[in-house]
């Protein structure tokens, strides 16, 4: 009995392992013998090498445009990231090395297309970062660039500003006595200057803001409040020769060193002006008719105009007396008294009311 039923699970096994090679197996039914077939699953087909997965590409566009190089070629990036550096390296270009860049203004709006490296013109790939950047930098830069691009930038100059002077006065000092009490030490300004590059299309430098990055300290000058007497011969005035006020007064008088300076310009009135001349005759320039009226009376003052405009001190309309210098900006004119002024100007050297233009403030050289 056991030797029959190992005979008979042996001969079942046998059947299954039939069936499962030959994909059927027997049925029997009330006599009959009947084969089924036994479904298998399909092997799975090969993929053609073409429809494998490709990487998505990025195609620059501006606009509605794909944007294309000089060979007529894509540009192609590999992610969006990496077309945005490329692009932002390639507008900074356009600012000069060590300039500051302010802002930057595109036209077109940039985009990246997606696509597959099957679909992209003949002779496209996607671009190293270095290459893009050199391909950019040239469509910026080219006649008809699909990409309009204008940026900003400034720099800045620094300026060295004049020393200034305040003036105290004593009562024990006469009106033409100076004496430096404290050297004072010249200020720093900083211009702001802004230009633009639109596609390598640059504009003229503008003049935008100026600040004073440093405070001078002022010069302290003691000047005296006492009028000059008439019978004064000599001074312990510095900043003049003792002599010159020495001859100035035995010669003409201080009272009326003013007055005769002006008699003494007027005698020139109608001869012309002439840039940096120097002849009250043929030809002189406006600091140079200063300087050869005070000259004449044995006063030297300097012969740079910024200097010029810094000399001597501040005096008001109401005190002003006839030979002190009218300051138009930086131009000057020797005060005539009666709110007249007299001066070397482009039409030659002429006498004019003080208010023919704004006048800045009056000084006194003596």
């Amino acid at each position: 009995m056991e030797t029959h039923i190992k005979s008979t699970i042996r001969i079942i096994l046998s059947i299954t392992l039939a069936t499962l090679i030959s994909g059927s197996f027997t049925v029997f039914a009330e006599g009959e013998q009947t084969e089924v077939p036994v479904e298998t699953p399909d092997a799975p087909a090969e993929t053609p090498v073409e429809q494998i997965k490709q990487k998505p590409v990025y195609v620059m566009m501006a606009g509605s445009k794909e944007v294309l190089a000089e060979d007529n070629s894509q540009i192609v990036f590999k992610s969006k990231k990496e077309g945005k550096l490329a692009l932002k390296a390639a507008v900074n270009s356009l600012v000069p090395k060590g300039y500051i860049k302010t802002g930057q203004d595109i036209k077109q709006t940039i985009s990246y297309k997606e696509t597959t490296p099957d679909l992209l013109k003949s002779g496209s790939t996607a671009l190293t970062y270095t290459k893009a950047v050199s391909k950019l930098k040239k469509i910026l830069k080219a006649k008809k660039s699909p990409i309009t691009v204008k940026v900003s930038y400034v720099r800045y100059k620094f300026k060295k500003l004049p020393k200034r002077v305040k003036f105290k006065y004593k009562n024990d000092m006469y009106d033409f006595e100076f004496k430096v009490a404290s050297k004072g030490t010249n200020g720093r300004e900083r211009i702001k200057y802004e230009q633009t590059n639109t596609n390598g299309k640059k504009s003229a430098w503008k003049k935008k803001a100026t600040k004073t990055v440093k405070k001078g300290k002022y010069t302290i000058v003691y000047t005296g409040r006492k009028k000059t007497p008439k019978n004064l011969k000599t001074s312990n005035y510095k900043t003049y020769k003792a002599k010159v006020i020495k001859n100035t007064i035995k010669n003409y008088g201080d009272v009326f060193l003013g007055k005769n300076l002006v008699a003494y310009g007027k005698r020139f009135l109608g001869n012309p002006y002439r840039v940096g001349g120097m002849s009250l005759t043929h030809g002189i320039d406006c600091v140079g008719f200063i300087r050869a009226l005070y000259k004449k009376f044995g006063i030297t003052v300097p012969g740079n105009r910024w200097k010029l405009f810094h000399y001597g001190r501040k005096v008001s309309y109401k005190n002003a007396r006839a030979g002190d210098v009218v300051f138009y900006g930086p131009h000057p004119a020797i005060y005539m008294g009666n709110g007249k002024i007299i001066s070397a100007r482009k039409s030659g050297i002429r006498i004019s009311n003080i208010g023919y233009k704004k006048w800045t403030y009056i000084r006194r050289f003596r």
